[in-house]
This record gives structure tokens, sequence and C-alpha cells, in this order.
């Protein structure tokens, strides 16, 4: 996959084309993917690679060690997919 710099930049060089050549629609639908690209987001990290989500005794379902530190239990078992503001990344270590 292409890094975010060079998408940004081949856009950049199609708008240009499009202005030149008077195609005005692409080259407002290509300055909305450009905005977008150049939104100010962070990597999102879901539960399944996080390092508060830790597996019950049983192995049957995952919670987040995190939320319970912080007295949070509504939501105690979750979803691979969910994420939240605790998240961190799992070290990855070699060899285990």
């Amino acid at each position: 996959m292409p890094n975010r710099e060079k998408v940004i930049k081949n856009l950049q060089s199609v708008a240009n084309i499009c202005a030149v050549n008077g195609d005005i629609q692409s080259m407002r639908t290509i300055d909305d993917a450009l905005s977008l690209l150049n939104a100010d987001v962070v990597p999102v990290i879901r539960c399944r690679d996080c390092r508060h989500s830790m597996m019950t005794y049983d192995g049957e379902c995952k919670y987040c060690s995190q939320w319970i530190q912080e007295g949070i239990d509504e939501a105690l078992y979750l979803d691979g997919d969910f994420y939240c503001a605790f998240a961190e990344k799992k070290e990855v270590r070699n060899g285990s």
C-alpha cells in the first residue's frame, strides 16, 4: 500500500491537471479527498492489539484491565474490534 505522502502528492498532481483542463467537478472531488487525508487524525488501536486487553481464566472472552483500574464495569467484556482512549499497542517480543 502506498504511503500517505505519496498518495497526497499524486492527488495534488491530478487536481492540477483537472484544473488546467477545466474539469472543476473532478478537481473539487480530489480536493475533498485531500482534505480527508490532511485531517489531524491518530491511528486507532483495537482491543485485539491493545496491551490492556486480557483473556478471562476460562479463555471465553476478553476484558480490559485498564477499565477495571478506572472503575468502569459497564462494558467489561470486549469485542476485538472495539477501541477506547486507554488503548496502548502491545509490544511484539521476538521469539515468543
